[in-house]
């Protein structure tokens, strides 16, 4: 740890030293301050204003990052599940080659919010898929049960439950939409891991390094 003065202030500024290849500014919000000592990168753990200390936990941003990317994700599946039961409502089908396209759109969503490669990604990406399956599969289900009573879509979504929207769907799906059920759920475990053009290692072997060092 460093203790780095600020002048402007009359507090300190709290620094730790990472090895790298470059130099990064840290900032106050009074001045920026430059350090390029020996190639060494400095992350700001502490700073200073006007107003007082402002903290930083890690701990606390890692709750917060969990839980906003976990309401991206949820949000995510439920606009492709709908997008896919619109489709298969209006084709008169499953619209099961929807499921391939969704699995590329979640990990699309996930590699672009910022998680890393590894089996935490995976895990999640094959999860939102799931999710994105039973909703889509859900309301094209009630779409049939409203078409054969009479009713409404709304009426029929609080009509039927799981288990009868479960029935429907494996009557009426072949087996061909079931092998792209699958195939969906297992792009997602394999690019979730790892995608193409990914030069960083996963998040485990990243962590099994940092044992050994």
């Amino acid at each position: 740890m460093l203790r780095y003065p600020s002048a402007q202030w009359k507090s300190y500024v709290f620094l730790r030293v990472q090895p790298a290849t470059s130099c990064v500014r840290a900032f106050d919000r009074a001045a920026c301050l430059t350090t390029k000592a020996s190639g060494n990168i400095v992350h700001v753990n502490h700073v200073t204003s006007r107003e007082g200390p402002i903290a930083y936990d890690p701990r606390c941003m890692k709750i917060i990052n969990f839980i906003l990317g976990a309401i991206a994700g949820l949000l995510a599946a439920a606009a492709i599940g709908a997008v896919w039961s619109l489709i298969g409502l209006a084709t008169g089908g499953r619209a099961a080659w929807m499921a391939p396209v969704a699995a590329l759109l979640l990990l699309v969503i996930l590699r672009f919010n910022g998680h890393a490669p590894g089996w935490r990604r995976a895990t999640a990406s094959a999860l939102l898929m799931l999710i994105t399956i039973a909703h889509a599969n859900y309301v094209m289900a009630s779409g049939f049960i409203a078409a054969s009573t009479g009713r409404g879509l709304l009426d029929a979504l609080s009509l039927i439950g799981p288990d009868m929207a479960f029935a429907v769907v494996r009557a009426h799906s072949s087996p061909w939409e079931w092998l792209s059920y699958a195939l969906a759920l297992l792009g997602c475990l394999v690019l979730g891991y790892r995608q193409p053009g990914e030069f960083g290692r996963p998040t485990s072997a990243r962590k099994r390094s940092r044992a050994s060092a």
